[in-house]
């Protein structure tokens, strides 16, 4: 039937195997909401272009797929590997500090009685007010991720379903509603990942370096 031809249609877009057919111009119309996410606030670092030249391009309603545009589950990966991977990679780990609030922060630590190391209170104030820059991005990126099944389902919807407009309405209305619906759940699963970061400093992580190991390469130097 056209709801199987619909999953069957929104599968093979999402792993790759429907690329060809949607390129040649086959497949349903678009309709619901389906914008891109090029002027997207997690967008505005490098997604341009892809690493081979091939332009993301902008979500449209129109099946019709260029050779030289992303598509289906190729602008889903893009978003994990290239856009959201990169506004990670941009959060720097002194942004938003500087030397007098980082020396503040420790004088704080140590009260009354000034400390011969830096006491570990401090890096675990510190660091944890920068750990939380990076819900951001995780949230945008489930936004992104959202917007993009958005067109793909709109994309999948078979050319026989114009012929029943209310079915096709219908199928819009539930499709939305079930991706929306993910949302929220998604976006608290990121949240959580970033508090349970939050929650314990593992600062005997073996790419963690501690006050021991630091004095070590100073005395190799």
């Amino acid at each position: 039937g056209l709801l199987s031809k619909f999953a069957a249609n929104f599968a093979s877009t999402i792993d790759g195997r429907g690329t060809a057919v949607m390129s040649s111009g086959g497949g349903g119309g678009g309709g619901g909401s389906v914008g891109g996410y090029g002027d997207h606030p997690a967008a505005s670092v490098g997604v341009a272009a892809t690493p081979g030249g091939a332009a993301l391009g902008p979500s449209t309603g129109n099946n019709a797929v260029g050779m030289d545009e992303l598509y289906g589950g190729a602008r889903v990966s893009y978003i994990f590997t290239a856009v959201f991977a990169q506004s990670l990679t941009s959060v720097g780990p002194f942004d938003g500090l500087d030397d007098t609030e980082i020396r503040t922060t420790i004088c704080n630590a140590n009260g009354t009685r000034p400390a011969l190391f830096v006491p570990e209170i401090s890096f675990d104030i510190l660091v944890r007010r920068q750990i939380a820059r990076l819900e951001t991005p995780g949230l945008q990126c489930v936004d992104l991720v959202y917007e993009e099944l958005q067109r793909i389902a709109s994309q999948s919807e078979p050319p026989e379903l114009t012929r029943f407009p209310a079915l096709r309405e219908r199928l819009v209305e539930v499709v939305s509603g079930l991706l929306r619906r993910a949302v929220g759940p998604t976006q608290m699963m990121v949240s959580n990942l970033v508090k349970i970061e939050l929650a314990y400093i593992n600062t005997s992580h073996p790419d963690f370096i501690g006050g021991s190991r630091a004095v070590a390469r100073l005395m190799e130097r």
